[in-house]
């Protein structure tokens, strides 16, 4: 992993944009990075796939997409990908064949938000007036059963104990391994894009309200608490393998060292990047950072990449890197570092 270091300004990195003109079409809202490498971009004209030369429209080779207009991507462990639909439903890729939900599968039929993978494997899906899980084939409202409190949720987050986080657009409550009843942290939340959790552990979210970054601690056996409470709006965020902060909101934005800065002192640490340094739409819809430690941003303008200067990526359009991989047996589209 050559994730990219703290310590090199945002301004040195290496930048590449694409645009319609290579094939990026509408709005990016999502991205996502299967199993096999390739880069999937999720936007409100279709699904693309990306192998590191070129920009493909996915068509399954079984079956099609329900609709074109992405919200939302989610890569799983077996290879495959979910995709959730602006106009609702939901399909799932794998090996060129796609398998399609909708409302006769209990699926609700609004925006799909995010989805959430469990450690049992189970899928969970926020969607604009619904909260629903994954049985089988059949999907399930999370209702008064669970003591969820809600209809619907704005952001989901699976940590690295398992818990399953949800912000419900009104407070965050959390699901523990194994269990179906819901706890409340306390935590009063309105709408919330960004829900994450940085490299100490702690729990990180974006109050779109109040336009503030809480951060709280939760510490088996002892009381949720909030260590920190930031003027920083954020309509998407990552952290990097660094620990680097990156947001979106009017531009985008990096914080070195977020988990060791407080307050003021953090938000002095901000680099930005903007149109005017290269950067496609100022309006920064969704973030991923592949496994080379590339952060790749989706505006509302095209698809960008920061990667350190001198190291191959996808973005250097190899031609020769691409055969490599294929001789090498990885096949197409796998990003790896000669």
């Amino acid at each position: 992993m050559f994730a990219l270091s703290p310590n090199q300004p945002l301004a040195q990195l290496y930048h590449t944009s694409w645009s319609a003109k290579q094939g990026v079409t509408g709005l990016v809202t999502a991205l996502a990075q299967t199993t096999d490498g390739y880069l999937w971009v999720g936007t409100t004209d279709g699904l693309l796939r990306f192998d590191g030369i070129s920009f493909e429209r996915y068509q399954p080779a079984e079956g099609s997409l329900i609709a074109t207009s992405i919200s939302a991507l989610m890569a799983v462990p077996d290879g495959g990908l979910w995709v959730g639909f602006n106009r609702g439903g939901a399909s799932f890729v794998r090996n060129g064949r796609v398998t399609n939900y909708s409302d006769s599968d209990g699926f609700p039929v609004s925006t799909v938000r995010c989805f959430a993978r469990d450690q049992t494997g189970t899928i969970w899906a926020a969607v604009v007036g619904g909260f629903v899980h994954l049985e089988g084939r059949r999907w399930h409202e999370n209702s008064s059963d669970w003591h969820y409190p809600g209809e619907t949720a704005w952001a989901l987050l699976v940590d690295r104990d398992g818990i399953l986080w949800v912000a419900t657009g009104s407070q965050i409550v959390y699901l523990r391994p194994g269990e179906k009843r819901f706890q409340s942290t306390g935590i009063r939340a309105a709408k919330v894009f960004a829900l994450l959790q940085a490299p100490d552990g702690s729990i990180w979210f974006n109050d779109d309200l109040r336009k503030h970054f809480v951060v709280f601690r939760h510490v088996k056996g002892e009381a949720i608490q909030v260590v920190q409470d930031l003027d920083l709006p954020a309509g998407s965020a990552i952290f990097d393998h660094n620990g680097a902060l990156w947001t979106g909101e009017d531009g985008l934005t990096r914080f070195a060292a977020p988990t060791r800065q407080r307050g003021t002192k953090l938000l002095q640490t901000a680099e930005r990047f903007s149109e005017a340094e290269g950067l496609s739409n100022a309006r920064v819809q969704t973030m991923l950072e592949d496994r080379e430690g590339n952060v790749w941003v989706g505006t509302d303008g095209g698809l960008d990449i920061e990667t350190l200067p001198g190291f191959l990526c996808a973005a250097d359009h190899s031609a020769w890197w691409l055969a490599r991989t294929i001789k090498s047996g990885q096949g197409r589209g796998a990003v790896h570092r000669p």
